[in-house]
């Protein structure tokens, strides 16, 4: 697996990837928050399966806002932990032929949820589901080096691309508002597009091989 990824720097800790297409990284305080969501919900699954974390760093939010987001995003992530698109996100995770992935498959991968009608809610946790799954896999089959590569490129995507466009929308606090009960989503219906586009990024990444 290449670890290598073009004009990768470090910001508050972070990987930056910045994009070809000239975006520049989103501020500093989304890309901590992002981040910071993100490695929550990483270890938070991890435990679920009964396994222990590895030592990533702080996942400690920055303040009161970032907490009540991320519970915000857990009420999200429990409601559709029991659905049939989190069972096709596992399953898509599980069918990845790992020794295939390198660093730009894996970032055409993830850009794939974004192509079509943008950012929401629903697609940002099916990106963070989806990443974890593999990360799991690469603890499950003991395969130390894997986990911290698909750790890398996922930093280096929700650091760049995804904070930036996050930021676009008016940052986290327009994503993700801190009041449960203004998210609820049908998920039979947004879950089946995110779905559709995930089986066509891998569809498109095999034919090319």
């Amino acid at each position: 697996m290449e670890r290598e990824i073009s004009n990768v720097r470090h910001l508050n800790n972070y990987f930056i990837k910045d994009s070809p297409e000239g975006d520049y990284p989103a501020s500093s305080d989304v890309i901590r928050e992002t981040n910071e969501l993100y490695l929550r919900h990483l270890m938070t699954e991890i435990r679920r399966v009964g396994l222990e974390p590895p030592q990533l760093g702080s996942s400690e939010t920055g303040g009161y806002s970032s907490s009540r987001r991320f519970r915000s995003l857990r009420s999200m992530a429990d409601r559709f932990e029991n659905s049939q698109q989190r069972r096709w996100v596992r399953e898509q995770a599980q069918n990845v032929d790992l020794d295939s992935l390198n660093a730009h498959t894996f970032q055409e991968l993830l850009s794939g949820l974004f192509e079509q009608g943008g950012i929401t809610c629903e697609r940002v946790l099916v990106l963070f589901y989806f990443c974890a799954d593999l990360s799991i896999r690469a603890l499950q089959e003991k395969i130390s080096g894997y986990f911290l590569q698909i750790y890398f490129w996922t930093t280096c995507y929700i650091s760049g691309r995804l904070a930036f466009w996050i930021e676009k929308q008016g940052g986290w606090a327009a994503l993700l508002p801190g009041s449960v009960g203004y998210l609820s989503f049908n998920w039979s219906y947004a879950g089946m597009f995110i779905i559709g586009i995930l089986a066509t990024c891998f569809f498109m990444r095999n034919f090319k091989k």
